[in-house]
């Protein structure tokens, strides 16, 4: 009796939260900020910046801009600007602002961090119903990547936010469309997320996909694509004319784009992972001790070897340089793979990769327990045939494909994707639920 009046008090609290989506937005917010916020306290506290890497690289790009030089080259490891410029932009306003951008940029992150659950309530209610809107909220309040990035000079933050606000405002605009204010606002987010991560150029096909398959008029289809993508233009501009300017030649964003432009024009200007690699080729070079049976290649690899079983301390399998097909299948698999127990190596086979049991745990719990439900979905959706919910499943498999092919198998670019997954996974997990109670009722007689 009391575990039914328990759950009749939830349900009216629940109907009473979801009547009204401004109170909803507020509560779902408020608890996110104060959360993060105090996340971000404590462990930036215990922690200061003995844990940043690629910080340093986005802080001083940000220093650079604040003084007005919007050409700088980062000595450290020999590049200019590779970076997507919208986070070191914002760094240079707080600069210019608060003089120290510390804590107005970790407050900035949070704040975005703090929109999501509410974003994602309104993707899952759009696509679904409010009740997977409101799960996959829940879910994103407590997601520890949504505070892990909250206290570093990082994009994710930002990825974290426009990605899924894009995907929302592409499904209004589609819903409502006489509603110009989605269409511009999706091109506008897109347009950040791509100056934020500039690979992110490169997802202009799957965002734009549910323009194709709508049931519109073509010429109808062909106007809000051709809009959406003049917008995007229009705003990439100052790079474009920046970089233009410097390397003499159209370059989308930064170098990075360039692995990719290169299949469709040739750019004569080397894109930064290439000459990375070529930078650690010639140190091989420059040690090379001589062996005639050996190339400068083959010492660099054996340099990696000695690196892995250093780092793994010689337990587990020896790590070995993957096959040239291999090394994309691994790729894929490291890409969803929820827990590393045990000793794996990424990239080309030499980078060490295992988790701590905690984060094992954590993975395994907001991410792993749904996978199973995200692939069971995905038959079901396309079976149902729903545009938007299609749209949804789809962008984890695009983004797991384009992953795997760069071979950059890390969880932290995984985890830009998988509210996508959650989604998913929740509406599967209640569809089985309901027609596992169907078939109960039926009574064999």
């Amino acid at each position: 009796m009391k575990i039914n009046q328990i759950k009749q008090k939830i349900d009216k609290s629940l109907k009473v939260i979801l009547s009204n989506e401004s109170w909803l937005a507020f509560t779902l917010i408020g608890i996110s900020f104060i959360l993060r916020v105090t996340v971000a306290l404590l462990t930036f506290s215990e922690n200061q910046i003995d844990s940043w890497a690629d910080s340093k690289e986005f802080l001083w790009f940000g220093e650079q801009f604040a003084l007005g030089n919007f050409n700088p080259y980062w000595s450290v490891e020999e590049h200019g600007l590779e970076v997507g410029p919208f986070v070191p932009l914002i760094i240079a306003l707080f600069i210019k602002i608060f003089e120290s951008p510390i804590w107005p940029f970790f407050i900035y992150n949070c704040l975005l961090t703090s929109i999501i659950p509410f974003v994602l309530y309104l993707i899952g209610k759009n696509v679904f119903n409010k009740k997977i809107g409101l799960f996959s909220a829940f879910w994103s309040i407590l997601y520890p990547d949504f505070y892990r990035f909250n206290i570093q000079f990082l994009k994710e933050p930002s990825v974290y936010f426009f990605l899924p606000l894009i995907v929302l405002l592409i499904i209004l605009s589609i819903k409502n469309k006489d509603k110009l204010i989605y269409l511009f606002g999706s091109a506008v987010a897109f347009s950040i997320l791509m100056h934020t991560d500039p690979r992110y150029l490169f997802y202009l096909p799957i965002i734009l996909i549910p323009f194709l398959f709508v049931k519109w008029a073509l010429i109808d289809r062909f106007i809000k694509i051709l809009s959406w993508i003049v917008i995007c233009l229009l705003l990439s501009m100052p790079m474009l004319v920046r970089n233009y300017n410097i390397y003499g030649e159209i370059i989308f964003i930064t170098p990075q784009t360039i692995a990719i432009t290169n299949k469709i024009w040739k750019s004569s200007v080397e894109p930064y992972n290439k000459s990375f690699l070529e930078q650690r080729l010639q140190l091989s070079i420059n040690n090379f001790d001589g062996d005639e049976f050996k190339t400068a290649e083959d010492k660099y690899y054996e340099q990696r070897l000695e690196n892995a079983l250093r780092e793994s301390s010689g337990k587990g399998r020896t790590p070995y340089k993957y096959g040239d097909y291999e090394k994309y299948f691994m790729a894929f698999k490291h890409y969803w793979q929820p827990i590393f127990f045990s000793p794996n190596y990424l990239y080309h086979g030499f980078r060490y990769q295992k988790w701590s049991i905690r984060h094992n745990f954590s993975s395994l719990i907001f991410y792993g327990i749904f996978l199973p439900f995200y692939f069971i979905g995905i038959y079901l959706i396309i079976r149902k045939k729903d545009l938007f919910a299609i749209y949804i499943v789809t962008i984890p498999l695009f983004h797991s494909i384009m992953h795997a092919y760069a071979l950059m198998p890390l969880e932290r670019y995984r985890s830009h994707i998988n509210f996508c997954i959650i989604i998913t996974a929740l509406w599967t997990m209640f569809y089985i639920l309901k027609n596992y109670k169907l078939i109960n009722k039926i009574k064999i007689k």
